[in-house]
């Protein structure tokens, strides 16, 4: 089967995805084109390993970002970025306590009691609309209540996966886009190079349908 090959001019993005000569290959690295301009082969498996590559990527995060969206305020993540005043300037929140989800209430573990009341504070000017009390029995133990449940909070989380799904279905095609209009530059066989873009658009249609179902399933559990 002929390989495919690229003119010097080739992105860098399937540049890096040329043959590499090794003994007992059919393919070699670089060749002479009939108007002696150099040109190199390509590896289709090495192609579509890296489209399915990054299709995987945004299927990832758009799942990650559903778990997000679902969980709300839910997320035991929620204070992790937050910045704490404390004796000696400012420090992450992960740096002096840690929170963990338990039935409708989060639970932070201080590592230092001292720093209780400063976690408090913090939560209260993040604007989060969240409010942390000591555990009377414990001062390292600090419990966030979490709103209920309300018809408009899952209109918001509703639409906000929609809108999540359209950016990461069009993250997608611009995946897609981006690998045809790179193979319009290869020269060689016609029909291996037709068995690279069939392969690619179904690769994108099948990971399209498993963002779809993904957005589904999550927008279904809302109901």
């Amino acid at each position: 089967m002929m390989g495919l090959k690229f003119a010097a001019r080739s992105t860098p993005r399937l540049q890096s995805l040329l043959w590499r000569p090794f003994s007992g290959t059919s393919f070699t690295s670089k060749s002479k084109a009939k108007n002696s301009a150099e040109v190199e082969e390509i590896n289709p498996s090495a192609i579509l390993k890296d489209v399915d590559k990054q299709f995987q990527s945004v299927l990832d995060k758009y799942k990650k970002k559903i778990t997000e969206i679902k969980m709300g305020k839910a997320d035991p993540q929620i204070f992790n970025k937050l910045k704490v005043k404390v004796e000696n300037g400012t420090v992450l929140f992960t740096d002096i306590a840690q929170t963990t989800l338990k039935g409708k209430f989060l639970n932070i573990t201080v590592f230092d009691p001292k720093n209780s009341k400063r976690i408090i504070s913090a939560i209260l000017g993040a604007n989060l609309n969240l409010n942390a009390e000591e555990d009377p029995k414990n001062p390292q133990l600090l419990r966030v209540a979490l709103p209920n449940t309300t018809k408009d909070l899952k209109e918001k989380q509703a639409k906000e996966l929609k809108e999540n799904f359209n950016i990461f279905k069009a993250s997608s095609a611009s995946i897609r886009a981006q690998f045809l209009k790179d193979l319009k530059k290869v020269e060689g066989s016609a029909d291996v190079l037709k068995k690279l873009l069939q392969d690619i658009e179904k690769t994108h249609k099948n990971y399209t349908e498993k963002l779809t179902h993904a957005y589904k399933e999550a927008e279904k559990s809302l109901k």
